[in-house]
């Protein structure tokens, strides 16, 4: 694996272009979906930051206090195809819509900018912690089984990467070149 400070630079560069790409968008852009079915591109930016400080970064912290399980191994075969390959597999993955998973509508591209700007100053800070948490602390993934800190931490930029595909769709659909 990457050291964790590639990874910290990897995911700022990552965040830089997200929120650059905001101001691309007109209003109407920011919120309109391609069907009943699919995001918008402002809900993929609602899901991508709530999904790093709700979920994958509760997990770092989980791992850093050893509140999670002493394992070694632990990983579904899509976690070590997925962290082999250092990015999820380029396929589309479909959640049923829900309450608890579908993201709602942003209030404003200016709320989302700064909320990106303060998830990386989170990443930042989440840094240090991934690096001092026990290699056999793991916490579990739904689809990728038992990860640690340092993989929960990559697992951030990975999730962003993957969906630069899902916004490349929904920019074909808007109209929209970045």
């Amino acid at each position: 694996m990457k050291s964790l400070h590639t990874i910290y630079h990897q995911f700022e560069h990552i965040a830089d272009r997200w929120i650059s790409d905001i101001d691309k968008y007109t209003d109407e852009q920011f919120l309109k979906k391609p069907d009943e079915h699919q995001w918008s591109i402002g809900q993929v930016y609602v899901h991508l930051i709530q999904s790093a400080n709700s979920f994958h970064l509760k997990q770092i912290q989980l791992c850093a206090e050893r509140k999670g399980k002493e394992l070694s191994g632990g990983k579904k075969v899509p976690g070590r195809i997925s962290f082999t390959l250092g990015m999820f597999p380029p396929v589309r993955i479909h959640v049923p819509p829900s309450p608890s998973y579908t993201p709602g509508q942003p209030a404003d591209k200016n709320e989302v900018r700064r909320q990106l700007q303060e998830l990386k100053q989170t990443m930042k800070d989440h840094l240090s912690k991934a690096e001092r948490a026990p290699l056999l602390q793991k916490t579990e993934h739904p689809a990728f089984g038992y990860l640690n800190a340092r993989e929960w931490f990559h697992l951030v930029l990975m999730h962003f990467r993957h969906h630069r595909r899902q916004q490349a769709r929904v920019n074909t659909f808007l109209g929209v070149t970045l």
